[in-house]
């Protein structure tokens, strides 16, 4: 195996990983806004705005939306196929 072949393999891994994260992060903070937005009172909710200033597109996202089931369902998904891809990297490494 070539030393190129090797970096490459290790460059999409981290780009994987890179985007994975982000990823994840995204929806955890889609949550995290969902889960302070919904417990504030409605005469609260301008306020809140004001004080959480410029909201990301993550924030404003509908990731949380979803019935249990099918966000489960989706956050596995997208696990699966991280995970498939970072195994298809480690092939190509350790050909």
């Amino acid at each position: 195996m070539e030393l190129t072949e090797i970096l490459e393999a290790i460059l999409l891994i981290l780009l994987i990983a890179f985007f994975g994260y982000k990823v994840l992060s995204g929806v955890r903070a889609s949550k995290k806004f969902n889960r302070e937005w919904s417990n504030i009172s409605d005469s609260q909710k301008e306020e809140f705005l004001k004080n959480k200033g410029t909201l990301s597109k993550w924030e404003l996202g509908s990731f949380t939306k979803l019935p249990k089931p099918l966000a489960c369902i989706g956050n596995l998904l997208a696990l699966v196929v991280i995970l498939f891809i970072v195994v298809v990297a480690a092939g190509i490494i350790f050909q």
